[in-house]
């Protein structure tokens, strides 16, 4: 593969991920943050009582890491929010395959939520 080539497929996931994340937002009703995390607004996508950090592939595994939990949670209780994880497997067109669309936030919030 070319230097072009991987340019031209690095762009390509790039805008998978930025589809993958617009669509997130508006499938939950969130707001996508602007500049994703990188200015002042932190995290990708923010609902009223949740920050949550988004992550899509087009293929059929993702590396989860701690330090996206980690980070996302520092971002959410910063703002007083509570911290979450989506992840999409993704169409080329951004769209979630079937099956593909996850939430996961922490322990204690899934406990609540149950009311375990």
């Amino acid at each position: 593969m070319s230097i072009w080539d991987r340019v031209k497929n690095r762009d390509r996931i790039g805008t998978t991920g930025r589809r993958a994340e617009a669509k997130t937002a508006r499938r939950l009703g969130a707001r996508q943050t602007a500049g994703s995390g990188s200015g002042t607004d932190k995290g990708d996508l923010e609902l009223p009582k949740f920050l949550a950090e988004n992550k899509s592939t087009t293929t059929g595994s993702i590396r989860l890491t701690l330090d996206w939990l980690l980070k996302i949670r520092h971002e959410a209780e910063g703002v007083g929010k509570v911290p979450a994880l989506t992840l999409q497997f993704t169409t080329e067109s951004g769209a979630p395959r079937s099956g593909g669309a996850w939430v996961a936030v922490p322990e204690r919030v899934f406990k609540e939520l149950t009311d375990g």
